[in-house]
């Protein structure tokens, strides 16, 4: 084409330009049949990548022995605006126009607990005393003792342990009270009284095996105690003067007459000397004041039948007249004898 033609092509028709501005910044483009505003952002030689937000900070952990990587969030897309309103790269513009891209928010750090983590943690099921208990591992951070839901930190050392022997299911998952060894204690004002080892017996899969044995997964397990000691056999042991005993004749029939001569509390409770005792029991005991014994003591010790009865009785100590509150020794010979009126 000659310049001639050119200028006839150029007149006849004319190249027009199209003015938007993207972030505050004037620019022209060649008017096209459809522009949008992805080729504004290229004309202003803005790359939207550069626009999406910086990933989170990751976290590195350890796991039982091998480190783990957590990744942060990721950041957020830009965000375009068309004229105050809500775009996309395909939206079309036209003259005039005015484009808007913010960049988008920073992802954030890694929030991640133990339990997602782990995800799905190892689970086994034990049977203790018939009934069913469903056992997760234990967590430890640092060395500290952790729950599930611990939010985990940046050069966190978590160990998973799994319960793995009978005494630590036993103190981990149920209420049984364990010494360090296989013994129990009762204390008496503060004085140690030895259950023997064989006070509880361990069962699993119905043999009697050690506390200190391996579980396994789907186990059954039963703890019996065998009978508990009475106070009086624990403060027998001791030797503690339980009572105070005196043996009379009383109508020609041995009569052995007794009295508590201790009080023995337990958690502010008065005790029996038939009481049990269990592993742990604190037990305060304080003597009594002798009383000593009356007459009217034997009447706790025998029956009389009264049927027949008639007139008046008198009361004997040996071979002597009594009175209901007369004292009484060990080898008094007592009697109750009725006169005729």
């Amino acid at each position: 084409m000659t310049p001639i033609g050119i200028g006839i092509s150029a007149k006849s028709n004319p190249i027009h330009y199209v003015s938007v501005t993207v972030n505050g910044e004037q620019i022209r483009l060649f008017e096209m049949a459809s522009l949008s505003v992805g080729d504004c952002l290229v004309h202003a030689g803005l790359d939207i990548q550069a626009f999406y937000g910086r990933p989170g900070l990751a976290k590195i952990v350890i796991l039982n022995g091998k480190e783990i990587t957590l990744p942060g969030e990721f950041g957020e897309q830009p965000t375009l605006y068309l004229n105050s309103k809500i775009a996309t790269v395909d939206t079309s513009v036209t003259h005039g126009d005015h484009i808007i891209i913010e960049r988008g928010n920073n992802g954030a750090s890694s929030v991640v607990t133990i339990d997602d983590l782990i995800e799905e943690a190892p689970m086994s099921t034990i049977i203790y005393n018939n009934e069913r208990y469903h056992i997760k591992p234990i967590y430890y951070v640092n060395g500290n003792r952790v729950t599930e839901d611990y939010l985990i930190q940046d050069k966190d050392k978590i160990d998973m342990h799994f319960i793995d022997t009978i005494r630590t299911f036993l103190i981990e998952c149920t209420t049984e009270k364990l010494g360090e060894t296989q013994h129990d204690f009762i204390y008496v004002n503060q004085e140690p009284y030895l259950m023997h080892a064989g006070s509880t017996q361990v069962l699993l899969n119905g043999k009697v095996t050690d506390i200190n044995a391996p579980l396994q997964p789907g186990d059954s397990l039963k703890l019996n105690r065998t009978a508990t000691p009475t106070l009086e056999k624990v403060l027998t042991d001791l030797g503690y003067p339980i009572k105070e005993e005196i043996t009379v004749e009383f109508n020609q029939e041995t009569l052995n007459l007794s009295k508590a001569h201790i009080k023995a509390m337990r958690n502010d409770r008065s005790l029996e000397m038939t009481s049990s005792l269990h592993p742990g029991d604190e037990i305060e005991v304080t003597e009594k004041q002798s009383e000593g014994f009356i007459f009217q003591d034997v009447f706790n010790y025998v029956e009389l039948d009264l049927t027949n009865k008639q007139g008046h009785f008198i009361l004997y100590k040996n071979d002597a007249p009594a009175g209901f509150t007369d004292p009484i020794d060990h080898g008094d010979q007592l009697a109750i004898v009725w006169k005729q009126l």
